[in-house]
């Protein structure tokens, strides 16, 4: 991810990357790679799904990635977060940005 982010996705574009599990369906990674034209940090938006049985093993591993993090912008956690739900949501694509010049794709990946 880190290459495909900063070595091959051009400024204005991006696509989000969903990696399910074939044997935890519930459980989910995806990252959101569009490079807004304006955003000098580099900022990319992780999402996460995990079932209730994992949750305290996961929590603590995605608070101490944050907090290493050289720019820490927001962090949520939540059963149901709005934000990752339309992350992950097939119906929300292709997502226009540039007036259109740019289609974002979801791409799901196990």
């Amino acid at each position: 991810m880190y290459d495909l982010y900063f070595d091959r996705t051009p400024t204005g574009h991006g696509d989000v990357y969903a990696f399910l599990s074939s044997h935890q369906p519930e459980s989910l990674l995806a990252f959101d790679l569009y490079k807004d034209p304006t955003d000098q940090l580099d900022i990319v938006t992780v999402g996460v799904c995990a079932p209730s049985d994992a949750v305290a093993q996961v929590k603590p591993l995605l608070r101490s990635a944050f907090d290493q993090a050289s720019c820490q912008i927001l962090y949520e956690e939540g059963n149901i977060l709005q934000r990752v739900q339309q992350m992950i949501d097939p119906r929300g694509y292709p997502k226009s940005f540039g007036n259109g010049a740019f289609r974002q794709q979801l791409l799901f990946n196990e």
